[in-house]
């Protein structure tokens, strides 16, 4: 049977193991967050209290320049983790979140969470798979720029439909914004796919219809 404590996690893969005398030993408390699209999760500079995990719905993850341009650098799916949780030792976050659906939440203590971590030789190799996977993404991501915009956004589209299946929560401008391209250039594109049957474009969600002849991004 679920404890009350584990209840809170559950949904969630890196704490799928974890016991109810687990989770006490360490404060593996888990608070939950109900968001609507497009409100903020945390801000860069917000005190690092929580660890963040998403049990459902998207998140978009959000740095500034130093000149102030926001761009998204990350999109995560259910079961997913914030790349802030292993921030380990930093007083703020690095960065910024916002609901890009409904999305619930997990925040577990960042205290008893690093604690946990510090004392789980599994936990901890599961952490460093996933960041692992997250540079890896970030890498291939950064090499396609080097296309040219149809091929780039079909790519990126590739790589969205493994992560969020064939429907990609994403708007024309986000995926201008993930792409570098400008936000003209991405309707082009998308309405070039469109009319050969490879998505449909809707408020909010591009469906992907043919994957298979969007090409392909290294697994």
């Amino acid at each position: 049977m679920t404890s009350p404590t584990t209840a809170g996690l559950k949904g969630l893969p890196l704490f799928e193991d974890v016991s109810e005398a687990t989770a006490s030993l360490y404060g593996l408390r888990a608070a939950p967050r109900n968001l609507k699209a497009g409100e903020d999760l945390f801000h860069s500079g917000d005190a690092r209290t929580h660890a963040w995990f998403v049990r459902s719905g998207s998140l978009r993850i959000r740095v500034h320049s130093p000149g102030g341009h926001e761009s998204t650098v990350e999109l995560l799916g259910a079961g997913e983790m914030c790349t802030a949780a292993a921030c380990f030792g930093r007083a703020t976050y690095p960065h910024g979140a916002t609901a890009l659906t409904d999305a619930t939440a997990v925040g577990v203590p960042t205290s008893g969470f690093e604690r946990w971590l510090q004392n789980d030789a599994r936990a901890s190799w599961r952490v460093a798979e996933t960041l692992g996977r997250r540079q890896l993404e970030t890498s291939l991501l950064r090499a396609i720029n080097a296309e040219q915009a149809p091929m780039r956004l079909k790519l990126t589209l590739s790589w969205l439909s493994r992560k969020f299946g064939p429907r990609i929560p994403a708007t024309r401008s986000l995926l201008a914004d993930l792409t570098g391209l400008r936000p003209e250039t991405c309707s082009r594109a998308l309405s070039v796919m469109r009319r050969h049957g490879l998505i449909r474009v809707s408020p909010g969600l591009i469906l992907v219809l043919r994957a298979d002849e969007l090409g392909t991004m290294p697994a």
